[in-house]
């Protein structure tokens, strides 16, 4: 059985303000911090080309925000 790991939460501004400095960024959740991994340059193609798919179908239909 693993040993349970004793968690410090981070105060919000407290995050926000080491943030600013830090080389690796992380998502902040509930007080606890992940730090998140860097994403490459075929993930941020596929995304861009979800959101424009997305968008592009969802234009004129009755459930499109804009």
């Amino acid at each position: 059985m693993g040993t349970a790991v004793r968690q410090t939460l981070v105060a919000e501004r407290d995050y926000l303000a080491a943030e600013r400095e830090a080389d690796v960024r992380h998502e902040y959740v509930d007080g606890v911090l992940f730090a998140m991994g860097g994403a490459s340059r075929a993930h941020n193609q596929i995304a861009t080309n979800l959101v424009i798919a997305l968008g592009t179908r969802l234009r004129g239909s009755s459930s499109s925000a804009s």
